[in-house]
C-alpha cells in the first residue's frame, strides 16, 4: 500500500478526464485509480434508492420505538422500490437488461439522530451504538422477509443461484430461519438497503439527514438561492416545553456532528454498516486543526471496524462548502453582503409579514419586493414522452 505523507506544491500540470468501459479503473503512475463512487454498482447496474423517515416512528406514549408501524412501513417500502423497477422509463437497454436480472433496490433512513433525541440517547454513545445495532438489523430482516414472500408470488431475481447468494459473507449474519426461507423460495432482489446522504430530501421534510446527526443547532446552509440560515425545529420543541431554559443548557443527549469525537463517528459508522447491504454514506467531521498522523489513525480505525468506506471533513478546508456553523467568519461576511438595506414602505411591511418563520426549519432567505411588471418568456422543449411548454 502506497502512503502519501505530504504534497508539495510544484507548478502545474497537465489533467486528464478518462474513462475505463470494463474494470472503470486506470493505472497513473504506477497506482491503479477507481472512478469515484459512493455506491457501488456492476457494469450497467441501476440505483434505485428510497427513504423511511425514522423520526416519525418515536411512539411517545411508551417512550420507545414504534415497532410494528416500522415494519409495515418497511415491508411496504420493499414492495413500492421493487414496482418501480417495472415502471422505470430505462434510457439504455443495458440497465433495463441488468436490473431485470438483479432488480436492486436500495432502502434507506433519514431522521435517525432526531429519534434518538426523542429517546434521549445520545448519538455516539456506546448506548446509542446497541441501539443502533438493534434498529436496524429490524429494518434488515423485516426487508429480506419482504423480498422473500414477493418472490414466493413474483419469482426470485433472475440471476439468483441459491449457493452462490447464501455464500454471502453479509447473508451469513441473517438469522437461520430466514436464510432456509431464501434458499426454499429464492429472493426478489439482489441488494436491498443502502444508506443515501438525503442531505436535499432529509431538509424538506425537516429532519435528520440519512444516517447522520444534525449538523448543528443554528448554522448555515449554502445552495442554489444562496446562503441561508437553518435552525432545528427539534431545539425549539424542547425550549418551548422548558421556558426558564436556553440552549445552553440542552441534556447531553442533543449532540451534533462537532460535538462527536472522530472516533465516535467512525464506531457509530461501523454499526450502521453492519446491516446494510450496499453503500453507506456517512461524513466523519473532524475539526480543523487534524492532522495527517490523525486522519492516518482514523483510516485504520474505520477498516478494523469493518466499515466498507469513510468520508473525512475537515471544517474550513475548502473555501466555500455546504454547511457551515453558525459564527463562521466566512458565512457571516456573506449575510451582511447580502442584508438587504431596510425599508418601512407599506410593501415591505406586508412582505415582511407574509415571510415570518413558521415552526418548522426557520430558512430566512433575503426577500426582495417583487417589481410591479413581471417579463417571461416561453419554450418549447423535447421530452421523452411529448413536447411540453415551459413558462
Amino acid at each position: 500500500m502506497v502512503h502519501v505523507e505530504s504534497v508539495t506544491p510544484d507548478g502545474e500540470e497537465a489533467v486528464y478526464d478518462l474513462t475505463e468501459p470494463v474494470t472503470h479503473s486506470v493505472v497513473v503512475n504506477g497506482l491503479i485509480t477507481h472512478q469515484c463512487g459512493e455506491q457501488p454498482l456492476g457494469a450497467f447496474s441501476v440505483c434505485n434508492l428510497g427513504a423511511i423517515n425514522l423520526a416519525k416512528f418515536y411512539d411517545g406514549e411508551n417512550h420507545d420505538v414504534a415497532w410494528d408501524d416500522l415494519a409495515n412501513a418497511v415491508r411496504y417500502a420493499v414492495r413500492f422500490l421493487d414496482n418501480v423497477i417495472d415502471s422505470t422509463p430505462y434510457f439504455f437497454e443495458e440497465n433495463a437488461r441488468v436490473q431485470g436480472m438483479e432488480r436492486r433496490v436500495g432502502l434507506g433512513t433519514m431522521g435517525i439522530a432526531e429519534l434518538m433525541i426523542h429517546l434521549q440517547v445520545r448519538y455516539g454513545s456506546p448506548e446509542s451504538e446497541a441501539f443502533i445495532d438493534t434498529l436496524y438489523n429490524f429494518i434488515c430482516v423485516n426487508a429480506y422477509d419482504e423480498s422473500v414472500e414477493i418472490a414466493k408470488v413474483k419469482g426470485a431475481f433472475s440471476a439468483f443461484d441459491a449457493e452462490k447468494f447464501l455464500q454471502s459473507g453479509f447473508i451469513q449474519t441473517l438469522p437461520e430461519a430466514l436464510r432456509e426461507k431464501i434458499r426454499a423460495h429464492g429472493i426478489r432482489n439482489v441488494t436491498l438497503l443502502t444508506q443515501a446522504p438525503t442531505g436535499t430530501t432529509g431538509t424538506l421534510v425537516n429532519t435528520s439527514t440519512g444516517i447522520e446527526p444534525f449538523f448543528s443547532w443554528v448554522y448555515y446552509r449554502k445552495s442554489r438561492l444562496g446562503l441561508h440560515e437553518e435552525k432545528v425545529p427539534i431545539v425549539q420543541q424542547w425550549l418551548d416545553a422548558n421556558p426558564d431554559k436556553t440552549d445552553k443548557d440542552l441534556p447531553e443527549y442533543f449532540a451534533t456532528a462537532m460535538d462527536l469525537t472522530p472516533e465516535e463517528h467512525v464506531r457509530v459508522q461501523a454499526a450502521f454498516q453492519r446491516w446494510i447491504d450496499s453503500a453507506i454514506s456517512k461524513t466523519c467531521n473532524v475539526p480543523n486543526e487534524y492532522t495527517v498522523e490523525q486522519v492516518s489513525e482514523l483510516y485504520k480505525l474505520m477498516y478494523g471496524s469493518g466499515c466498507k468506506g469513510g468520508t473525512i471533513y475537515r471544517d474550513g478546508s475548502r473555501d466555500e462548502q455546504v454547511l457551515m456553523l453558525k459564527g463562521d467568519e466566512r458565512a457571516e461576511k456573506e449575510m451582511e453582503k447580502r442584508a438587504p438595506k431596510a425599508e418601512s414602505t407599506p410593501e415591505a411591511e406586508a412582505l415582511a409579514a407574509l415571510t415570518t418563520p413558521v415552526t418548522q426549519v426557520t430558512t430566512p432567505h433575503r426577500v426582495y419586493p417583487r417589481p410591479s411588471k413581471l417579463f417571461g418568456v416561453t419554450v418549447k422543449v423535447a421530452t421523452r414522452l411529448a413536447p411540453r411548454t415551459s413558462t
